[in-house]
């Protein structure tokens, strides 16, 4: 894509809670925004969304949806990714897809720019991004691999962890009962 003053956008998942933050991103870093098209599924289109104080009316996406689109950022689930992210692809936007969708396709780069950043550039239209605890975490351990020569990484997935505590919780409650 060439570096343009002002970017085509479309949003898919605007009504939801990471699409609503990624509106809010935009904004408060004033990102370069020519037209800003707002996505969702056909159960939320009509909605308003505000963006910069102008109103918006959410659409439904659908393939045609992404003419004209230079950045597509999806977040809308990973079937809604699978549909429509290579339709976007197709049709000239650069897809930056925030769902498990892509994360695993070895066609796809997975980006985190703090860390791997070139691979930005490798893309054949989608870019994935890894799950937010991930990104948190490779961040912080990209200083230690570039100085000791990190490989490999094993960790328990934080959801399992959520789940034995909350697990732990429910025993403690449950003996709380008997007392």
């Amino acid at each position: 894509m060439m570096t343009k003053n002002l970017y085509n956008v479309a949003v898919v998942g605007a009504t939801g809670a990471v699409g609503q933050q990624m509106l809010k991103t935009l904004e408060e870093r004033e990102f370069p925004i020519d037209t800003l098209k707002l996505l969702s599924s056909a159960r939320s289109a009509g909605k308003e969304i505000k963006f910069k104080g102008k109103s918006y009316q959410v659409e439904e996406a659908k393939p045609e949806s992404f003419e004209g689109i230079d950045i597509a950022l999806f977040s809308a689930g990973g079937s809604v990714s699978k549909a429509l992210a290579q339709e976007a692809a197709d049709r000239g936007a650069i897809v930056i897809d925030n769902t498990s969708a892509f994360r695993m396709d070895p066609n796809v780069p997975l980006v985190v720019p703090e860390v791997n950043e070139a691979d930005l550039h490798t893309h054949n239209g989608i870019i994935a991004n890894p799950n937010c605890s991930t990104i948190q975490m490779v961040v912080a351990l990209e200083p230690i691999r570039q100085k000791m020569g990190l490989k490999k990484l094993s960790y328990p997935p934080i959801k399992l962890c959520q789940e034995q505590e909350r697990l732990r919780l429910m025993n403690y409650m449950n003996r709380l009962k008997l007392v």
